[in-house]
């Protein structure tokens, strides 16, 4: 197999979704231990909602934040520059790309955490 094909880049990107998981996992199960809640409900209630505070990370992204991309002066000094509008427009899909890298993975993490708080609660 290639170093560097499609199969093997999948492979590596799913090892690293799996280790975050059980990071993720493991984290709240601590924490609903330490705050005393030992039930399966209680448990199951919080790794559910780590999943959707993980879930809601990847959208929430896209909406912006308070970088410098999003003053007033950036934007006035963007419209100043002798770039024409087809460039800006590249840059704004590439910056748009940029942040919605974070989208699909935070998805698939929050759905997965989701459904092992519902797995804890079925099985337990």
């Amino acid at each position: 197999m290639e170093k560097w094909g499609w199969l093997y880049r999948m492979g590596r990107a799913l090892r690293r979704i799996a280790v975050i998981e059980v990071a993720i996992v493991a984290v709240a199960l601590v924490f609903s231990l330490l705050v005393g809640w030992r039930t399966t409900n209680e448990i199951s209630l919080v790794v559910t909602i780590v999943g959707v505070l993980v879930f809601a990370i990847g959208p929430f992204s896209l909406i912006g934040g308070w970088g410098t991309t999003r003053t007033w002066n950036y934007q006035y000094v963007r419209t100043m520059e002798d770039n024409t509008a087809a460039h800006r427009r590249r840059q704004d899909a590439q910056e748009v790309a940029r942040d919605a890298g974070l989208v699909f993975p935070s998805i698939v993490l929050g759905v997965l955490t989701m459904f092992v708080g519902a797995m804890i609660q079925t099985l337990f």
